[in-house]
């Protein structure tokens, strides 16, 4: 059930965004950094758009599980469980740590709670 079209509508535009950086910016640093800033704003959102749970616990829990994610790619997680690489765990779990990721995440959880600051912002009437 949606629980905020305006949530529901900017994840949408950011997916499609992800898919163009994914498949048109394969050789570039753009799809890196910026696909990865952009991801976490995209779970925030989808979680905004259809779920009550509050700003900061969803902020706190997209930015937890991108740094989860982040550390089983340094741990190697995928030969620790004797799971082939392929496309489809490279996309869900990337491929190899990186501070910049870390990074990326963290100012686009920030970013996202900017932007819900501003959308959910009452208008003043004078």
């Amino acid at each position: 059930m949606i629980k905020n079209k305006v949530f529901v509508f900017l994840a949408c535009i950011i997916l499609v965004f992800e898919i163009l950086i994914a498949t048109g910016f394969k050789n570039t640093s753009l799809r890196p950094v910026f696909g990865d800033f952009l991801v976490v704003i995209l779970m925030y959102a989808t979680l905004r758009g259809f779920t009550n749970l509050s700003k900061f616990y969803i902020g706190i829990g997209v930015l937890i599980t991108a740094y989860i994610i982040e550390f089983l790619q340094w741990v190697d997680i995928l030969d620790i469980l004797g799971i082939e690489k392929t496309i489809t765990t490279h996309l869900i779990l990337g491929s190899t740590f990186d501070w910049n990721d870390i990074l990326a995440y963290s100012l686009g959880v920030g970013f996202a709670l900017i932007i819900d600051k501003i959308i959910t912002k009452p208008l003043s009437v004078n």
